[in-house]
């Protein structure tokens, strides 16, 4: 799996409250990600294509994980219970790599997750 990168100068990472706030009606936060990270190509294609980065953000922390199998589903309900690894999968017609990836880190020793990060598949 290849590292995300933080975002270039001048573009700060922002935390998952904040990027939902930029959602009209975003309320409801199922757990808190950390800091939310964009990989380059994710950036690229997000920009390129026209996707929304906080509405896929939005969808990640509702629990919609959009298209992951039902063992994935279940283990990132289990992941919620129990401070494992949240995976989210969102398939794109006309997307190079055809789908993005968003990855919110397990929980440390405290119960506090770092980083959740969107990244195309080739970036993981």
């Amino acid at each position: 799996m290849s590292t995300p990168q933080q975002p270039p100068a001048g573009a700060a990472g922002h935390t998952i409250e904040e990027a939902l706030a930029a959602i009209d009606g975003a309320t409801a936060v199922s757990f808190d990600g950390g800091e939310f990270i964009m990989t380059p190509g994710a950036r690229s294609a997000v920009i390129r294509h026209s996707i929304s980065p906080a509405r896929l953000l939005g969808r990640h922390n509702r629990g919609d994980w959009g298209d992951v199998s039902e063992r994935d589903r279940l283990a990132n309900e289990d992941a919620l219970k129990n401070g494992g690894r949240i995976w989210s999968v969102y398939n794109f017609d006309g997307l190079e790599e055809g789908r993005l990836y968003i990855i919110t880190d397990a929980a440390d020793d405290d119960g506090k997750r770092h980083a959740t990060t969107l990244l195309l598949p080739s970036e993981y």
